[in-house]
């Protein structure tokens, strides 16, 4: 498809750094496909230009792209910018390059750690939350590492603060518990967080974070490296920019110091916010690089059909703080807008999954046609049962192993690959169906309870996006028990009033 006149400023730009706003079905591939090959054709030799990206399957699927545009001449690097990382460890600093250690070893090494704190400080185990296992222990790694805070020269003043102002890692706290239990949990943190380091340095491997984390480190302790790495690219691309920590801007900003930066996202569908994700970086982006920035938004929406796109616009435009935006759609079809009601949260699923085969089956489509959007891994079985009792087949999404990459894993029952897919809202992003069907649309399910209220107002908002010619959302009536609709229905206009 021939650029738009918003994609064509974003192909031609000459500005130093590019921010590039691209919410959801704008045709932002290929608009970064279209500026990589403009740059080639200007002369820049392609071994200059690098695109980062934060998933594997999202930089293979671009590579590809890129390969098929560019008919067999050169392509520029494609890589994730954990694998950026790694890659720099084991060419250029030997002496912290070694093997990511499997999740199953990230997990053990934990476990280890938590054994050893009980038995050389019963009081501060104690003053940890009784949920902190293995895998929450990983997450909370996770956190530090994504902050920039070092387990080699662990900061405890800027490891205090971190835990005390961030909302993701302030909740492995016991804040109700009084001054003295709150210090002790944090010297309990510390305390784990290095015997985790010293466990990976003795078996000698890394863990998912530390290739970013030892090659910024790295990056900051050698002028010289520095220097080489940030004269090797012309231009630096970073798609998904919405979804970055801190870690990995500083990552970013030294790589591009003196190349021209383009980084292409939608804060809209910042939804990594309980990684230590911001939004921020995006939105407040010359600020923080300290350099002057040029805006483009891709303002037409390919994707969506009309009536989709204004119910996710009415209910978006309810985050402060956003960059505004001003999206069209290009379709002019209708889309069909559904609303399933039930007497109770029990009956959801049966009613789902019936629809579901009656609405498949009367108009002679494809089960792959259809996708059942949940907030929790743990909402997906009642719904997977109810649609195999209808011998309708399935893809379910499978939970993550904690401390694996973010790429989850699934299962499918049936035949072939034809199925209904029951995916959560994070896993759904990136993707569309003809019909997507929204499910336990309640108070404390989305929004969760848990959760800031715009952060879920984001994962709604990539969940209406999601659809291509129906969407359907579900809920209890209003005033049918405890359970009350989601706040989102109305924010959205889709509760039907």
């Amino acid at each position: 498809m021939e650029a738009d006149e918003h994609q064509r400023r974003v192909i031609e730009s000459r500005a130093r750094t590019i921010r590039l706003v691209a919410p959801a079905g704008s045709g932002k591939t290929g608009t970064i496909v279209g500026r990589v090959l403009r740059r080639i054709q200007e002369g820049v030799p392609a071994e200059r230009i690098l695109l980062l990206t934060f998933d594997r399957s999202a930089a293979a699927s671009v590579a590809a792209r890129l390969a098929r545009a560019a008919a067999g001449g050169p392509a520029p690097r494609v890589s994730t910018l954990n694998a950026f990382g790694y890659r720099l460890l084991r060419e250029r600093v030997p002496a912290e390059h070694a093997p990511v250690a499997p999740a199953e070893t990230c997990l053990e090494l934990a476990a280890e750690g938590i054994e050893a704190l009980a038995r050389a400080s019963p009081a501060r185990r104690a003053a940890l939350p009784e949920w902190i296992d293995a895998g929450a222990a990983l997450g909370l790694h996770a956190l530090l590492k994504n902050a920039l805070l070092d387990p080699h020269e662990l900061d405890p003043d800027r490891l205090t603060r971190l835990l005390l102002s961030s909302r993701p890692a302030a909740a492995y706290l016991p804040l109700d518990r009084g001054r003295g239990t709150v210090e002790a949990a944090i010297e309990a943190i510390a305390w784990l967080y290095r015997a985790y380091e010293e466990g990976m340095r003795r078996i000698g491997r890394l863990d998912f974070d530390d290739q970013k984390l030892r090659a910024c480190a790295a990056l900051a302790s050698s002028p010289r490296l520095a220097r080489e790495v940030a004269g090797a690219y012309d231009e630096v691309i970073v798609d998904e920019f919405q979804d970055v920590n801190r870690l990995d801007f500083e990552l970013v900003r030294a790589i591009a110091r003196r190349a021209r930066l383009v980084v292409a996202g939608d804060d809209d569908q910042a939804i990594y916010g309980f990684r230590g994700c911001t939004s921020e970086f995006i939105v407040d982006l010359e600020r923080r690089l300290d350099r002057a920035v040029a805006s483009h938004e891709l303002a037409i929406n390919y994707r969506s059909p009309p009536e989709v796109l204004a119910h996710a616009e009415r209910l978006i435009r309810r985050n402060p703080g956003r960059i505004p935006k001003r999206p069209v759609a290009s379709r002019t079809d209708a889309a069909e807008i559904v609303r399933l009601v039930h007497p109770d949260g029990e009956s959801e699923a049966a009613a789902v999954a019936e629809w579901v085969r009656r609405a498949v089956e009367s108009a002679g489509g494809r089960w792959g046609e259809v996708a059942i959007l949940v907030r929790l891994h743990a909402q997906a079985p009642p719904f997977r049962e109810a649609l195999r009792a209808r011998g309708v087949p399935v893809r379910v999404e499978v939970p993550a192993v904690p401390g694996d990459a973010p790429e989850d894993r699934e299962s499918t029952d049936g035949e072939g690959r034809d199925a209904v897919e029951i995916r959560t809202y994070f896993k759904a992003k990136g993707s569309q169906w003809p019909t997507v069907v929204l499910v336990g649309c309640h108070e404390g399910v989305i929004p969760h309870e848990r959760s800031l209220v715009e952060d879920e107002r984001r994962l709604f908002y990539v969940g209406i996006t999601r659809a291509g010619k129906r969407l359907v959302v579900s809920s209890v009536a209003p005033g049918s028990g405890r359970v009350r609709p989601s706040r989102f229905l109305a924010e959205a206009g889709l509760d039907g009033e």
